[in-house]
């Protein structure tokens, strides 16, 4: 007499549906951990990109120019240009015309001043004057400097400043006969704004 033998098999039970629910608040548990990784994640690598650059322009005693405060600088560089013409045909005098290449000798020398590497000096003028001269056959030129902190509209503050002859020659300068000029601005990580005019008779 044969006996059929085979082999027995672990029954396979269904899940009851609480562990169901038990696998389906697990799987919530684990995505919402992941996300939170990712989240500090970001954000601490965007920490760390802010101290880098902080780091780097502290060194450097001057602001990064991203989009944001290049429009604004360059939006301070119109203001001042376009006050000193006001004032100048308020006077008789004839409107300056804006030069690109004397806007930017007054751009370097304004960040030269908000690094600190140069002074508030007539000597350091009287050498960026010659400067200018030399480049052509020009008769004179001159130029105004000035710096405002805690303004909220620091290149009214400084053309008052300017009119008002706080920092010496200034007034005399914008009242001159001149054809040609050009503005510079900068601003270093206190907040301090520095201000470069260049003006040339041809």
């Amino acid at each position: 007499m044969y006996r059929h033998w085979h082999q027995l098999r672990p029954r396979q039970q269904k899940p009851t549906p609480l562990i169901a629910l038990g696998i389906v608040f697990l799987c919530l548990y684990l995505s919402n951990y992941i996300n939170s990784l990712q989240a500090n994640t970001v954000q601490v690598d965007s920490v760390s990109n802010i101290s880098d650059t902080e780091r780097h322009f502290r060194r450097e005693k001057f602001f990064p120019k991203d989009a944001s405060s290049t429009q604004s600088i360059n939006s301070l560089e119109q203001s001042v240009y376009e006050q000193i013409n006001e004032h100048r045909e308020s006077k008789g005098l004839s409107p300056l015309v804006l030069d690109g290449w004397l806007s930017q000798q007054a751009r370097e020398h304004s960040e030269a001043m908000a690094k600190g590497d140069i002074s508030f000096d007539r000597e350091i003028l009287d050498q960026l004057n010659q400067k200018i001269i030399k480049t052509g056959p020009y008769q004179s030129a001159g130029t105004a400097i000035g710096m405002t902190l805690g303004y909220a509209n620091p290149a009214q503050a400084n053309v008052n400043n300017w009119l008002q002859d706080v920092y010496g020659d200034n007034s005399t300068t914008i009242d001159s006969e001149y054809e040609l000029t050009g503005v510079g601005v900068a601003m270093n990580l206190k907040g301090e704004y520095y201000f470069t005019q260049i003006f040339l008779l041809r």
